[in-house]
């Protein structure tokens, strides 16, 4: 369980170490030498192997786990990596009786920040290498957040500009080969679509572009009141011309009006890639609707590819999140980048995307959006979710 620090003040912040070490009383010893060598604050605990300490670093709030190198059945170089494998947003250290640079070389090739020889004179080495292994993984994991932030805003920016950029290239290349044999509507019709793919990549870039800088590293939504069918119709604007060439009709189905409590431009993305990939997936001449329901507490909001059945086995990956092989190999990265983004999306937003398919009703992803302000017990509730979501090995 990731352990965010960073918002604590000095004075309040405790450090929640796991020893791994086969002798309990080792572990007793050393424990009580660092509290009385130190001024900062401690919570230790203790696991005897790499089982215990699995369950309590998914189970209690863990910043570092210092693992004791010769523990019977295990080396604590093999604990460090099985461990690190699962929590790697955990800081690790290695200890040991006796003192041997390959043992080091060993720990620090395992994952472990740093090496500590046990010792009654240790105890403030053992405080200072913790507050520091602890500090050193707090900075790496906000760097790696950082990181998976810009390139979640890079994919979003790549795959909402394929469309108006490919339909553009795509009418400035008729017109390129054909001019000659255009009519002057044709021309016209050229012209039009070629501005409303340039007008669109344009717009997109300047809000994905705003949107990265209000990001500060990690992505995490901005809530407001959104007019959700007013968002529909602006992505039914969006994909006009690609609807239009498949001969697919986009429908709403419901009230106008409708407002939710959610992230506007995340909400925007996950319907323009949802709607999007239903486009690209149906066959021509088929129908899209997008279906608003509304409770006292929720909207609802379906898109419904109808004719299109996903078969079991694609089902159940898509309901796990795993989106490999859910079309042919041209388009497959394509459409695993798009339903990637809008589960990501929608899990920073706290909403459970769901996916039903069947013979007779088709494909529908549905998923439901708060329709008041959530209290601010609530919210702070969603801000740890969310930096639990930013800090898991997944994310």
């Amino acid at each position: 369980m990731p352990n965010n620090i960073s918002n604590v003040k000095e004075e309040d912040r405790k450090y929640h170490v796991l020893m791994v070490d086969d002798n309990v009383q080792d572990f007793k010893l050393l424990s009580v030498m660092i509290r009385a060598n130190s001024d900062a604050k401690y919570e230790f605990y203790w696991a005897k192997d790499s089982k215990e300490a699995e369950d309590a670093l998914s189970n209690l709030w863990i910043d570092l786990v210092a693992v004791d190198y010769n523990l019977g059945a295990e080396l604590g170089t093999d604990v460090i990596r099985k461990l690190i494998a699962k929590h790697p947003q955990t800081a690790y250290i290695m200890i040991t009786g006796m003192e041997d640079p390959d043992l080091y070389k060993a720990g620090l090739e395992a994952g472990a920040s740093d090496f500590i020889v046990k010792s009654d004179n240790n105890a403030k080495l053992f405080d200072q290498t913790v507050q520091f292994a602890v500090e050193h993984k707090r900075i790496e994991n906000t760097l790696r957040a950082s990181n998976e932030a810009k390139n979640r805003l890079m994919a979003i920016l790549a795959n909402d500009l394929e469309l108006p950029l490919s339909n553009l290239v795509k009418s400035l290349a008729l017109v390129r080969t054909q001019a000659e044999d255009l009519s002057k509507q044709d021309l016209k019709n050229i012209i039009d679509n070629s501005y409303k793919s340039s007008y669109e990549a344009m717009t997109t870039i300047r809000s994905i572009l705003e949107w990265g800088k209000d990001q500060s590293g990690n992505m995490k939504p901005s809530f407001e009141m959104v007019n959700i069918t007013e968002s529909i119709s602006h992505v039914f604007n969006f994909l006009a011309i690609e609807s239009s060439k498949k001969n697919v009709e986009l429908s709403y189905k419901g009230d106008c009006g409708l407002h939710a409590y959610a992230d506007s431009k995340m909400l925007s993305t996950v319907l323009r890639n949802l709607i999007s990939y239903a486009i690209r997936t149906t066959q021509k001449g088929n129908k899209i609707e997008v279906e608003t329901q509304v409770d006292e507490a929720n909207i609802a909001i379906s898109i419904h590819n109808f004719g299109v059945c996903v078969d079991q086995a694609k089902l159940s990956q898509m309901r796990l999140g795993v989106f490999d092989n859910l079309a042919g190999r041209k388009a497959k990265n394509h459409h695993n980048q798009s339903l990637e983004i809008c589960r990501h999306l929608l899990d920073l937003m706290a909403v459970d995307l769901q996916i039903d398919s069947s013979e007779e009703q088709g494909t529908t992803f549905s998923f439901l959006l708060p329709t008041k302000e959530t209290s601010a017990e609530i919210d702070e509730e969603l801000e740890n979710s969310v930096l639990n979501l930013v800090n898991s090995p997944s994310a």
